[in-house]
């Protein structure tokens, strides 16, 4: 019984971990997604492992689209130069 008191603990300091950090970049969610046991449940009364996820999905596209969105705004910058120029 001491085995499963124990993984219980670890399991809820991870999700703990995980709900704390879920809405920046510092956990990479493939590392994550490797590292969740195979016996854990993906919701539960306690825990939503989905809307941790989600979070965590959505703040990776945010930043990539606000990347791409940034580089698009400075090609064209250099565009109207380039016309301007000639």
């Amino acid at each position: 019984m001491r085995h499963k008191e124990q993984s219980e603990k670890y399991k809820k300091a991870a999700l703990e971990l995980l709900k704390k950090y879920s809405s920046g970049n510092q956990l990479q969610a493939d590392k994550v997604l490797e590292s969740i046991p195979e016996d854990w449940d993906i919701s539960s009364s306690e825990y939503n492992l989905l809307s941790y996820f989600t979070n965590m999905f959505d703040h990776m596209l945010t930043v990539e689209e606000n990347t791409k969105i940034s580089s698009y705004l400075s090609n064209m910058e250099c565009l109207n130069k380039e016309k301007e120029a000639n």
